[in-house]
């Protein structure tokens, strides 16, 4: 899962905050496996409910990364204006 969206930031040319939340689904996701109480529903469910908080941080992370995109190529435009 986690090198398929590496491989679609790369192809979608992200920036730095899309990076950023990755890592941190990775750690989370990580945190669950190594966590993970197979046998006890209760904890299953708590570890199924959490990804719904971490879809949100992934979406979050790919708006911002575009926003910082397109800051980006403003800035290089208006640079090159300015040439």
């Amino acid at each position: 899962m986690m090198s398929g969206l590496v491989v679609a930031g790369v192809n979608a040319e992200q920036t730095l905050p899309y990076y950023a939340v990755l890592s941190a689904v990775a750690v989370h996701l990580t945190h669950q496996i190594y966590t993970l109480h197979i046998n006890k529903p209760e904890d299953c469910w708590k570890k199924f409910v959490s990804n719904r908080n971490l879809g949100l941080l992934l979406f979050l992370g790919i708006v911002v990364g575009n926003l910082w995109k397109e800051r980006r190529e403003t800035l290089l435009q208006n640079e090159d204006t300015l040439r």
